[in-house]
């Protein structure tokens, strides 16, 4: 049985590529050493995300992630039990339409196809669910 837990939250407003280099960076590592799978979104300034993997894990990364300086306002989107493990081999980050960074793909077309992989992945779970309408709503956001 594994947790999956979707949340958001607001990167500080002096986020930067070293910032973000550095996100991808340590959360690869620390995720592959844990056996955590999941996804992250950023754009314009906001996160969106869902970790996978052993209960007490995914918990105790979600409490260090909401200690982390570097965003506020984390919010729990979703969370439940399931026997599948979603997002296996999955340990990106996207960057869609930001001004201040330049590390990752942005544009109009990387946006669409953000919205068209959310559209067309298989959602088993509510969270996941949950997840991909945020991801969604996210890219559709004109204010975000």
């Amino acid at each position: 049985m594994f947790l999956e837990l979707a949340y958001s939250s607001k990167a500080v407003p002096n986020l930067c590529d070293k910032d973000i280099q550095a996100i991808q960076s340590t959360s690869s590592k620390w995720n592959v050493k844990n056996d955590i799978s999941g996804c992250l979104i950023f754009h314009k300034q906001y996160f969106v995300g869902i970790l996978v993997g052993n209960e007490r894990i995914v918990r105790g990364l979600f409490l260090d992630l909401a200690s982390d300086l570097r965003h506020t306002d984390i919010t729990l989107l979703a969370k439940e039990n399931t026997p599948w493990r979603q997002f296996d081999n999955w340990n990106m980050i996207f960057q869609v339409g930001s001004n201040k960074t330049k590390f990752l793909p942005t544009g109009k077309l990387y946006k669409n196809n953000i919205i068209g992989l959310a559209q067309i992945v298989e959602k088993r779970t509510y969270t996941s669910r949950i997840f991909w309408n945020s991801v969604i709503e996210l890219m559709n956001d004109k204010s975000a």
